[in-house]
């Protein structure tokens, strides 16, 4: 599973991109898309984030949300990543693991996406982006072992 942060506020100037921190909307939304992916797939038994404050957010409450108890691995190559990188960081985890969670930013999520589902994905804050792929371990994961792919999208919220 891939997953892009949720929605951040812009603070006052002088705050540096890497320190934004979710609003209000951003963490119902990470909540709302933990729910979801509860709903009709197993929970990661990995979650790895970017050091941005606003992916450790997601991360966390999404880890809240579904129970895990798990450590939040946090990799700084994952900020801003491209897609290469971020499929470095996956070579890299544990074999034994089935599930995993990467949070992380955009553009790089919205173009790894695309190359995996072979189409035009555009990854929404709190998107998250789930595929199924038969590998031995995670440094064979890539474009031709995905099997299966799917996006979930954050409902809009309503207007009050």
């Amino acid at each position: 599973m891939f997953m892009r942060h949720a929605k951040a506020g812009w603070p006052d100037a002088g705050v540096d991109d890497h320190d934004r921190v979710l609003n209000k909307r951003g963490r119902a939304a990470a909540v709302e898309m933990a729910e979801r992916v509860l709903e009709k797939y197993k929970a990661p038994d990995c979650i790895v984030s970017s050091t941005a404050k606003r992916a450790v957010e997601t991360a966390k409450i999404f880890a809240e949300a579904i129970d895990y108890d798990g450590p939040i691995e946090l990799r700084r190559r994952l900020y801003l990543a491209e897609p290469n990188a971020i499929l470095d960081v996956i070579s890299e985890l544990d074999s034994d693991l089935k599930r995993i969670l990467v949070v992380g930013h955009n553009p790089g999520l919205s173009e790894l996406a695309s190359a995996l589902d072979d189409s035009s994905i555009q990854m929404t804050t709190a998107a998250i982006f789930i595929t199924e792929a038969k590998i031995q371990d995670f440094a064979s994961f890539g474009v031709a072992t995905v099997k299966k792919s799917k996006l979930l999208q954050p409902r809009k919220p309503s207007k009050k």
